[in-house]
């Protein structure tokens, strides 16, 4: 059974804060100038950063001549310079200068008055414990992905009464913050030259011919950075321009143009270079660089630096952040919505203690008599945050109940149009001392638009939050949901590029495209295995985890791992942000594996413990669970993962008590790709119980672009894969269906008798689990291709028979010729046909 996430965005932001807090403004009497307003980066920021979009220059866009120097900071839509508050950085620059260009130049608007400027303060205040830590500029992204943000005018302020702690008050106010959106989110590595030109490119004309181009945001380190003030040989003398960085990455800022005459004589020779070697590392590249500055803009007030800019030589976007350049090399670049509106959204009014016990989420299911919803839609900012504060952040009893507006239409996916469905809202509670004290007051979902409103109401009492307290309203709404019509996909010629464009109807144009990596879920009953086992040491009894090496490479969602981290609470990640998954939501957003996923401990003296099968086989490495709940060890546990080097896994159930709060299945954690088995949570496992996952067999030849496109080159003829595709709409509607992809036979010009005997190289190489060997032979006869190990004995036999001359491949699945799996390591393929032999290498990686 599987449940697909309607999400907005694809990271879980942590509750880590920054550094402490420095001033380093000489002048105790300026503005504050703050470092370490940045918090520790996180698993889930790698996924949500490997997975945005990376902005590349066409061809005629690098050809294009653009102006020597540019300063958008000079253009009606950019605010002007600024102080923040405490470790806001992340916000000041994301926020306060890069959205609110966006937004305005999207709406033609000028950034000079309260009611065209975005505060600062409404995304910090989600993410700043409470108390002035620091985020990221892309955190402040993404709650403005989930819900929008109010212009200063209606937060009242860019701090407003409340400072820090605040979180708004008001549906009517949410509701206005949900039209102010993005649109989009793409990095830019800058390392080198044609980094440099599209960064040149996005600030001149968006790439996209714009009159107007955009800013940019990065990171880099203030402890310790390097100025100097520009002599007289630079048209802008007397200026101060950073020649180094810190190496501690504590700060953001604001691209907002370029000039390509700065120079800095950096070797000291008393000329500019950018085409010598002056670093002696026998390159010439960036980190050579003299001529040639960014404009950067920082939240320091206008004291700070040329009026509150500052010169940066192009070289630090090269250098290493040890040697003084900017966070790995890359820069994020946004664009905005000029308009949008929400289809429906959820008004909700809740009492609670302790804001950062509280997870907010809303769910759907299609039949109105569920108790449970069929997907969820997480927010990022009500997600066990503002530290231990009230609901609004002040401390008298008022402060506690807090009134908020959802955006809830990507729910819509999940339901027709005109169907009766039950909507749904979830709180979950971490509150293991049950200390905290809550309720759901008040519910409705509204539908229309803000001046003649739809409102569906909840009218029961209110409902405590202990653990997770559920509320729901019955609803049926009339709106245009993207359709994903049947289509036949042209089938392929093998060795010739290939591409199909997708189209879909209805709903809100543009779409954006997606290909699903779907495993296919197996339950039935098997005998318990019986493990080799050896027993682990944990680093906790309680919440601990234990680094193992595989026996072999283990593929998983696309990529491989030769060691994984198993945590005692029954999850098997692949980072130590990834071995507690107690719960449905946990686990769709953690890269994980989860055969019972709860708050368990190890009670060695009743017997707990967690064993491996160690290195007994290459093809298969087995975790087998024989614990307890937390504080409880009459609660018995004895589960078990087998992982395969193929990628398969298999889940077995030989033990378990009744309990309802636990959950399994598989994820990417990128919010899309996962599996949740047909008995999470539920109170009776039979025994004996087992899954079974089998990867996804998608043709590893093509790609299917954010537009739509389906491309690349077939390598292998006469084959058919099933590709699931989503599609999504402007309002993040979406919808899901399979297609069917086939090759067909080598055309009649590739099958022209070729001229000799050829073998190609494998492909792909490495590869796992399987590969493509091509080969050409010039006459009919026999054809015997073997495998060969490094030792020189014959692991199995590919092809014995007789031929047509022509084109022809077989695929290799990695096996011996019991079927065994073969181990990772070097293998030899060799082409025989009587009269010719040929022999080539490849790699598998198990």
């Amino acid at each position: 059974m599987k449940t697909r996430m309607a999400i907005f965005l694809i990271i879980i932001l942590c509750q880590l804060l920054a550094a402490e807090l420095i001033n380093l403004n000489p002048d105790p009497n300026g503005d504050p100038w703050y470092a370490g307003g940045l918090r520790p980066l996180t698993h889930s920021d790698s996924l949500y950063l490997q997975s945005l979009p990376k902005l590349r220059i066409s061809a005629d866009q690098a050809r294009l001549e653009r102006p020597s120097e540019i300063d958008n900071s000079q253009l009606p839509y950019f605010r002007p310079i600024f102080s923040q508050d405490g470790g806001s950085c992340g916000q000041a620059s994301g926020i306060g200068y890069n959205f609110t260009y966006e937004i305005d130049w999207a709406r033609d608007l000028t950034a000079d008055t309260p009611e065209n400027q975005y505060p600062t303060h409404y995304t910090w205040n989600f993410l700043n414990g409470g108390s002035g830590g620091g985020s990221w500029y892309w955190d402040g992204w993404n709650i403005i992905d989930a819900g929008g943000c109010p212009d200063i005018a209606t937060y009242g302020g860019d701090i407003a009464t409340g400072g820090r702690t605040r979180w708004m008050n008001g549906y009517d106010l949410y509701r206005i913050a949900m039209d102010n959106r993005m649109l989009e989110v793409s990095s830019i590595f800058v390392g080198d030259t044609l980094g440099l030109t599209t960064l040149k490119g996005w600030m001149n004309d968006h790439l996209d011919g714009s009159e107007i181009g955009g800013l940019a945001n990065f990171a880099c380190g203030v402890s310790g950075y390097e100025w100097v003030y520009l002599n007289d040989d630079n048209p802008d003398p007397g200026k101060l321009c950073v020649t180094r960085w810190d190496a501690n990455m504590n700060h953001a800022m604001t691209f907002v143009g370029y000039n390509d005459s700065i120079r800095y004589d950096y070797n000291g020779d008393g000329i500019y270079t950018n085409d010598i070697d002056i670093n002696g590392d026998e390159v010439v590249d960036m980190r050579d660089w003299e001529i040639g500055a960014l404009i950067v803009a920082n939240s320091w007030g206008a004291t700070w630096g040329n009026d509150g800019k500052i010169y940066m030589m192009y070289r630090l976007l090269a250098e290493e952040s040890i040697d003084g350049g900017i966070w790995q090399n890359t820069v994020h670049v946004i664009r905005a919505r000029e308009s949008y509106s929400p289809i429906a959204t959820a008004k909700v009014i809740l009492t609670h203690d302790c804001r950062e016990k509280v997870r907010i989420m809303a769910g759907i299911s299609s039949d109105p008599n569920d108790g449970y919803p069929d997907a969820i839609l997480h927010f990022p900012h009500f997600n066990y945050q503002g530290g231990e504060l009230y609901m609004q952040g002040g401390e008298e009893d008022e402060d506690k109940t807090i009134e908020i507006g959802l955006d809830i239409t990507p729910l819509l996916s999940y339901v027709e149009s005109g169907q009766m469905f039950r909507f749904f809202l979830i709180v979950e509670e971490d509150d293991e001392n049950d200390i905290a004290e809550g309720t759901i007051d008040s519910l409705s979902i509204i539908y229309g638009q803000p001046d003649d409103p739809q409102e569906f109401a909840w009218y029961l009492d209110s409902i405590e939050i202990t653990e997770t307290a559920i509320g729901y309203v019955d609803a049926s709404l009339i709106f245009d949901h993207v359709q994903l019509p049947d289509q036949t996909i042209p089938q392929a010629t093998p060795d010739e590029p290939y591409a199909y464009n997708f189209f879909a109807t209805d709903g809100t144009p543009p779409y954006s495209w997606t290909l699903l990596l779907d495993y296919e879920e197996t339950t039935g009953s098997t005998d318990y295995p019986v493990l080799n086992t050896l027993p682990l040491e944990f680093n906790n009894e309680d919440d601990g985890y234990r680094i193992y090496p595989l026996p072999f490479s283990f593929p998983f969602y696309g990529e491989t791992f030769d060691h994984i981290f198993i945590g005692v609470d029954g999850t098997i990640g692949f980072d130590r942000n990834s071995i507690n998954c107690r719960s449905e939501s946990n686990l769709i957003s953690t890269r994980a594996i989860v055969p019972y996923g709860a708050d368990l401990q190890i009670f060695p003296e009743s017997g707990d413990c967690v064993y491996t099968s160690g290195y007994n086989s290459m093809t298969e490495f087995g975790i087998q669970w024989v614990v307890s709940r937390y504080d409880n060890d009459d609660f018995d546990i004895d589960v078990m993962a087998i992982l395969h080097s193929s990628g398969d896994i298999d889940f077995y159930y030989n033990e378990v008590d009744q309990s309802s709060n636990w959950v399994a299945g598989i994820s990417n954690g990128d919010w899309i790709n996962y599996e949740i088995i047909p008995i999470s949570g539920s109170n009776q496992i039979p025994q004996n119980y087992t899954v079974h996952y089998e990867p996804p067999r998608d043709p590893i030849f093509l790609e299917l672009t954010e537009d739509g496109t389906l491309q690349g080159t077939p390598t292998v003829p006469n084959q058919s894969w099933e590709l699931s595709v989503m599609v999504e709409d402007f309002n993040h509607i979406r919808a899901e269906k399979t297609f069917e992809f086939t090759t067909g036979s080598y055309s009649a010009e590739q099958n022209q008798v070729p001229y000799a005997l050829e073998l190609s190289q494998n492909v792909p190489n490495p590869f796992n689990p399987e590969t493509i060997i091509s080969y050409s032979i010039p006459r009919k006869g026999m054809v015997e291709i073997e495998v060969f190990n490094v030792r020189g004995q014959k692991v199995t036999t590919l092809i014995n028979e007789q031929q047509e001359a022509g084109n022809h491949s077989v695929v290799w699945n990695g096996r011996d010729k019991s079927d065994k799996a073969c181990s990772s390591g070097i293998y030899f393929y060799r082409l025989e046909t009587g009269s010719h032999s040929e022999t080539r290498k490849m790699l598998l990686l198990q």
